[in-house]
């Protein structure tokens, strides 16, 4: 027999609509700079969508979750450059850049000032498009994914390009992990083969 449980007080799923790929004008709820174990420093944006039939999207996908750690579903990751002239450093660089041009011409009278504090309740212009992520049961999900910023009239415009999905790595297969041995001879290798 089923071990009983309150079905009467237990929510069904309902019909929800996954965000279909495209640019949105967006508004940030928050942000704030958290720091790293290395250092650096990451502001971290917390968005939702404030114009047309999507508006409030992320609002709505917050408001179902029924876990107790409820976590804001639109959360992006914009790293401090740390200004050290790598490779890596120009690329942050470039999307800081990005962002807060995008801010400043979607806010009349914004200029940029260094204050995360001052984020909240801006628009700004999100492109989306999707990531894929390994379920706990090893399968593979998608989910909505802000990818770049853009100006809030580059996306009432529909002047932009969606980034591709973001895809998981391939599962590596034996003939991808396998090297080639320099010969045909195990007195080729520097190790001693236990056999």
């Amino acid at each position: 027999m089923i071990k009983k449980f309150d079905i009467d007080k237990t929510k069904e799923y309902g019909d929800f609509e996954m965000l279909p790929r495209g640019g949105y004008v967006c508004v940030i709820m928050g942000a704030k700079v958290e720091e790293r174990a290395d250092g650096s420093q990451v502001i971290v944006l917390a968005l939702d969508i404030c114009e047309g039939e999507y508006a409030a999207y992320f609002q709505q996908s917050f408001n179902r979750q029924t876990s107790i750690n409820k976590v804001w579903p639109c959360r992006y990751w914009l790293n401090v450059p740390k200004d050290d002239g790598s490779e890596h450093d120009e690329w942050d660089k470039r999307k800081f850049k990005t962002f807060t041009t995008s801010l400043e011409k979607s806010n009349a009278g914004y200029t940029f000032d260094w204050d995360e504090l001052k984020f909240a309740g801006k628009i700004v212009g999100g492109l989306f498009n999707y990531r894929e992520f390994e379920t706990s049961s090893g399968t593979v999900g998608e989910a909505p994914n802000l990818a770049q910023f853009r100006s809030a009239d580059a996306i009432r415009s529909g002047d932009y390009k969606v980034p591709k999905d973001k895809k998981l790595p391939a599962p590596a297969t034996f003939a991808q992990t396998a090297t080639a041995s320099p010969t045909d001879s195990f007195a080729a290798l520097d190790v001693d083969i236990p056999f």
